[in-house]
């Protein structure tokens, strides 16, 4: 199922314990209002039942989709740590969508045609980079936390867009790389048949077994 829209930000929302369901962080900063959040927050943490699963709310100026998590340990308050990484995805023109499949060395290898499944592959994966990071060091809880995850953030959406994905650093160590698919090769253009090359002599036997393999590969299919 394709989803219509490119990636144009990146939100970390959470459940704080005092203030309820809460949009942490957003790149670019301010691009989702707070009523606009307020109409998406429930299905940006929903209950647990729906945690670990990717969700997809499709509006007419916008999809947002988002992976949300629970995390659930008796370290914390609640004995669960609930929090969500989401993608919103705008139309793009024809004007900018073409620019971008010009860019140089392949630098647009995602493309419009991406299915839900393939953008939530990229949220599954960076999800469990942060709850992998928050089992080691509460880089999701613990104090000080933003700072790194302000970092991922702002990463996350450029790789998207300039490269179609990021290396995840877990440590010095360990690495893994988040790609979306890329676009598939343009049709080859079709073959008239006044192009088919055709054997004009037959070649010696005891001739040709000093011949590349490639070329006696190719050769019984050279028949017009």
């Amino acid at each position: 199922m394709a989803v219509d829209g490119l990636p144009v930000a990146v939100l970390f929302a959470e459940f704080d314990n005092r203030l309820g369901r809460t949009l942490s962080l957003q790149e670019p900063a301010g691009y989702l209002s707070p009523e606009a959040f307020d109409d998406i927050s429930e299905y940006l943490i929903p209950k647990p039942q729906l945690c670990g699963r990717l969700i997809v709310m499709r509006g007419a100026a916008r999809n947002v989709l988002c992976w949300p998590v629970c995390l659930e340990d008796t370290v914390y308050e609640r004995n669960a740590l609930f929090f969500t990484l989401a993608l919103v995805l705008e139309p793009a023109s024809p004007a900018a969508a073409a620019a971008r499949s010009a860019r140089p060395n392949g630098a647009a290898v995602w493309c419009a045609d991406c299915s839900a499944s393939e953008f939530g592959e990229v949220l599954r994966r960076a999800c469990g980079y942060l709850v992998a990071l928050e089992r080691k060091s509460r880089l999701v809880s613990g104090p000080g936390s933003r700072d790194e995850l302000r970092h991922l953030l702002p990463a996350l959406l450029h790789g998207l867009q300039t490269e179609g994905g990021l290396t995840l650093a877990l440590d010095a160590a360990h690495s893994s790389r988040i790609d979306l698919p890329r676009p598939p090769p343009p049709r080859a253009p079709a073959v008239e048949a006044h192009l088919v090359p055709v054997l004009i002599a037959q070649p010696d036997p005891t001739a040709t077994r000093k011949w590349d393999l490639t070329v006696l590969k190719l050769l019984p299919a050279i028949d017009g």
